[in-house]
């Protein structure tokens, strides 16, 4: 890949790499020196694939190993992600959009790492089964099993008591 196609493939796939990894951790400046951190080993890596959508899946794959290093290791213990930094704004959204949008990102907040990226990848990036299973480096079926129930505890999460009582009490 050349300097051009290279930017391009940047331009067109950063903000989505961005979004992943702010889901992923919680914090836009951890996010952003991930996301850095991702596209170095990826240019690194020397990898081409045979389009732009398996160079985007590789480059979620490293993403998310690279989350999964930072959480393992032990300085990030205080960092663990609580919430996500939307859940306290509300400022530039409708008011009933705006109750959902806290309801979401809260039980968001509340799933383990991996729900959340692997809710992320299906349902924002579109990513299939046989994509989730290849950048978790699962079996497809294994992917299915743990999407959906990703979306059952998230199900859960958000017709929960807590989530109710957590917005009755603002």
């Amino acid at each position: 890949m050349n300097d051009s196609e290279f930017e391009a493939f940047y331009t067109r796939v950063a903000p989505r790499v961005r979004a992943y990894l702010v889901r992923s951790v919680g914090r836009l400046s951890l996010a952003d020196d991930l996301m850095q951190e991702a596209f170095f080993r990826f240019l690194r890596s020397g990898f081409e694939g045979e389009g732009e959508e398996e160079r985007r899946r590789y480059l979620f794959r490293i993403a998310t190993n690279l989350t999964r290093d930072h959480f393992r290791s032990p300085e990030s213990a205080e960092s663990q992600v609580t919430h996500h930094p939307s859940a306290e704004r509300g400022d530039d959204l409708q008011e009933g959009r705006s109750q959902e949008r806290l309801d979401l990102a809260r039980a968001l907040a509340q799933l383990g790492q991996r729900d959340r990226q692997m809710l992320w990848l299906a349902h924002a990036e579109g990513l299939s089964h046989r994509e989730l299973a290849r950048v978790f480096d699962l079996e497809e079926g294994s992917s299915r099993v743990l999407l959906h129930r990703a979306r059952r505890r998230l199900e859960d999460l958000l017709t929960s008591d807590t989530l109710q009582s957590a917005r009755c009490s603002r």
